[in-house]
């Protein structure tokens, strides 16, 4: 069952912060290392993906709130993009060319703001930037592979952090990148208005449509979206599915049922799953990830650029970013994960889609 993505209240392992006016940074954790076959794992992520970044959100130790951090894929170099803002900043998600990370915030007002859109670059400074003012929360975010399209899903309200969310629904919008870019201009945010609708239901039937995620450009479908429709949200008759459907709003396709949480591979051939899962986008076939020891609650699973690597929430609780091989069920297979950051906590890490500076 997917969890209520709000962020849970829990005990953090204190860490000291070091925080400059435009971001913070946490010593470098290294990653646990398990050998395989003469190398560790951390050693393969490296070298695999170097260059990479990894995005997540996590809960400040120190006081009521999150912020968006950016760290090397061993963990090393993690920086606070959103330290400067205040309140609570969750929903990372990477533009196509990895210059700004776009994310969710009530940094404009942490009492009582609905969480809206905004942007970020990979430096963290100048400051976070508000793009919207919908009155309503953004619960989740894709940029199109061309940057000229940005997918939203946002609630039918907003409330506290927290608090239930069985009595809403979420829509999903198109918003065009040229429409933002204009608003930019004027020193303007959108709203409501700016945004075009692709699904809907009565807010009375409770049935949510979010976490969108676009078909990778280099297929024939780039403009095809992956989604999670989810009947009974946050209540014990809850019912995912995982969609697809055209940014014009045609071929709309059940692809999967108790799936959540979308995401596709950088071969735009298969979409991995919050059940930890792989399926089809042709066939519908689905294969199950093997990671020994992993609790039940894990999930939030993307296979990185390369697809060799799979980077999930580890559990709902704690939850760190783990990092493991790309395997399927086999028997006696050994299949260890390692931490990303045992510092710090990890909602919805997210790899970069191409490598930046290798020097950082």
């Amino acid at each position: 069952m997917k969890r209520n993505l709000m962020l849970h209240t829990t005990c953090l392992v204190p860490v000291l912060l070091t925080c400059a006016i435009a971001a913070c940074t946490v010593a470098p954790q290294h990653m646990t290392r398990h050998s395989i076959q003469g190398q560790t794992l951390a050693d393969e992520i490296e070298t695999a993906l170097r260059g990479y970044k990894v995005i997540f959100a996590s809960e400040s130790p120190h006081s009521d709130g999150a912020d968006i951090w950016l760290s090397n894929v061993d963990g090393s170099h993690a920086r606070n993009l959103t330290s400067v803002s205040g309140g609570y900043n969750l929903y990372p998600e990477w533009g196509p060319k990895a210059q700004f990370v776009y994310y969710t915030s009530n940094a404009h007002n942490p009492e009582n703001g609905a969480m809206e859109l905004y942007q970020v670059n990979v430096e963290g400074s100048p400051r976070p930037q508000q793009l919207s003012n919908f009155g309503r929360e953004v619960r989740s975010i894709a940029v199109s592979p061309d940057n000229q399209l940005i997918a939203l899903g946002i609630m039918s309200g907003a409330v506290a952090m927290g608090d239930d969310l069985s009595e809403f629904s979420s829509d999903l919008f198109i918003l065009p990148r040229a429409i933002l870019d204009k608003a930019l201009a004027r020193k303007k945010t959108v709203t409501l208005d700016d945004l075009t609708l692709l699904l809907h239901e009565d807010q009375d039937k409770h049935v949510w449509h979010e976490q969108p995620h676009w078909r990778p450009s280099n297929n024939a479908d780039g403009n095809l979206l992956a989604y999670t429709r989810t009947i009974g949200y946050d209540t014990f008759l809850e019912r995912d599915q995982i969609w697809l459907i055209r940014a014009d709003g045609s071929n709309n396709t059940l692809l999967a049922d108790g799936e959540s949480m979308p995401r596709w591979t950088s071969d735009g051939q298969f979409i991995a799953t919050h059940g930890m899962s792989v399926i089809s986008a042709n066939t519908s076939e689905v294969r199950t990830l093997q990671i020994d020891n992993l609790p039940s609650d894990a999930g939030a699973a993307s296979l990185s650029p390369d697809g060799q690597f799979v980077l999930f929430e580890n559990d709902d609780h704690g939850r760190k970013a783990g990092i493991a091989k790309v395997s399927y069920l086999q028997d006696g297979f050994q299949n260890p994960y390692i931490l990303l950051n045992e510092a710090l906590s990890a909602y919805e890490p997210r790899w970069s889609p191409i490598p930046l500076d290798t020097n950082q």
